[in-house]
């Protein structure tokens, strides 16, 4: 019996987990919410964009802009945000680059020593938005690997907190 409850002590400790993350759904679902805010704009099917700077004021209705100051935005504690930093808009028929820092808001639990559920989850990419003929023709995101992986700004990071987690873009994906 004592061997029993020293494995399975040894096992939570480890972190063996039968789930594949811990990220509680509500997290998820308001990353999700900000994401889709932000790829709103990017919509094809709706009005089309003819200029970077339509599609600048477009983001600016739906995420908050970042300026890279050491001082960063205000983070939404019950739901996601999405922020937008970095916009490099391209002439006519090239390609507008901005990236995308997207957090959750905050858990209603306090994790605890056995609890390694976040308090938040954030993710971060580059979006690649394409003109073609005065009109959006898509958008790409950038790899989470290799040289395209973006890392997210300390700044922002640090606003959210003490038990906030990085996630992969593809988490969430879905």
């Amino acid at each position: 019996m004592t061997g029993v409850l020293v494995l399975s002590v040894a096992a939570v400790v480890a972190g063996c987990s039968n789930t594949s993350d811990a990220t509680m759904a509500p997290l998820w679902r308001q990353v999700d919410a900000a994401e889709n805010a932000i790829y709103s704009v990017t919509d094809t099917t709706v009005d089309l964009v003819p200029t970077a700077g339509e599609l600048h004021a477009r983001l600016s209705n739906v995420a908050l802009e970042w300026n890279g100051a050491d001082t960063p935005v205000d983070f939404a504690d019950d739901a996601g945000t999405p922020v937008y930093y970095n916009f490099h808009a391209g002439s006519d028929f090239e390609e507008t680059t901005f990236d995308v820092f997207v957090s959750s808001g905050v858990s209603e639990h306090t994790p605890g020593w056995f609890d390694t559920r976040p308090r938040r989850v954030y993710t971060c990419y580059r979006l690649t938005v394409t003109d073609e003929q005065t009109a959006l023709w898509g958008f790409r995101r950038n790899h989470a690997f290799g040289d395209e992986k973006l890392t997210c700004p300390a700044a922002l990071v640090s606003a959210l907190g003490d038990g906030a987690q990085y996630r992969e873009p593809e988490f969430f994906d879905g």
